[in-house]
């Protein structure tokens, strides 16, 4: 390689390399399908939201529990990694099964699995004041049991029921109240609102109503964490058109 390409290059090799701050979402298929454009979509309704502020990375595993997740989460955030910035927490829609559903995590192992998860995050240098717990969100029994039915999968089959719900979900908050983690308690804002069963796509998962209420909860979260941060390199009216490449290889952020 030789000329004015070579010289870009190695001059590219020179500068410091700039890394976006990440909001990383760890959940269940709540989260997982976050990213759903037909459904879902509060992630990319967040992407969108803080776009050249943070990445947002989505990690979230469809028919997981607490209890995987414990074991997930070293996997995904090692100790001696770069830490995210901002981390979210939504585990229990799948913990909340009956006890006689595989997916079932006790109430007192969800509370342990649940500090398990954010001691870690505190260990890879995420401070509490920057994790955001979600509660379980409320859940529609006769919705998902007609959902299931199109598979076959009988009423007595489906190992659900809508009163587990709130209790992980009061556990959960109490579990953010004790530990100083900021909270967004899904549970209680459904339960707000007569139209909540509007939200749902089948009965446990959201639609794009549901994904907007849910992008909302959070920002009024996440903004004052957030809205601070710079943007990545200079916004459209800050470029200097004049001295472009000594303005970018200079910028910090």
């Amino acid at each position: 390689m030789c000329g004015p390409t070579a010289r870009i290059f190695r001059s590219a090799l020179r500068m410091s390399r700039v890394d976006f701050p990440a909001l990383f979402c760890f959940g269940d298929s709540l989260t997982q399908r976050s990213f759903n454009t037909e459904d879902g979509c509060w992630g990319a309704m967040l992407a969108s939201r803080y776009q050249r502020k943070v990445d947002v990375l989505n990690r979230g595993f469809s028919a997981y529990n607490s209890e995987q997740a414990t074991c997930l989460l070293p996997r995904l955030l090692p100790k001696g990694a770069p830490a995210p910035y901002v981390m979210l927490i939504w585990f229990g829609a799948n913990d909340c099964c009956v006890p006689q559903a595989p997916q079932h995590v006790p109430l007192d192992d969800y509370e342990s699995n649940l500090k398990s998860i954010m001691n870690h995050a505190a260990t890879v240098g995420i401070p509490r004041e920057r994790v955001v717990l979600l509660t379980p969100p409320k859940y529609d029994h006769k919705a998902w049991v007609a959902h299931k039915a199109k598979d076959g999968v009988l009423e007595s089959q489906v190992g659900r029921g809508e009163d587990l719900c709130e209790d992980y979900a009061r556990r959960c908050a109490e579990v953010a109240s004790r530990n100083g983690t900021l909270l967004v308690d899904v549970c209680a804002a459904m339960k707000a609102r007569d139209d909540w069963r509007s939200l749902m796509l089948d009965g446990l998962h959201f639609n794009v109503d549901g994904a907007k209420f849910i992008a909302s909860l959070l920002a009024s979260v996440l903004d004052p964490i957030i809205e601070s941060l710079p943007c990545i390199f200079p916004d459209k009216e800050q470029i200097d058109f004049s001295n472009v490449r000594s303005q970018i290889q200079q910028w910090i952020p």
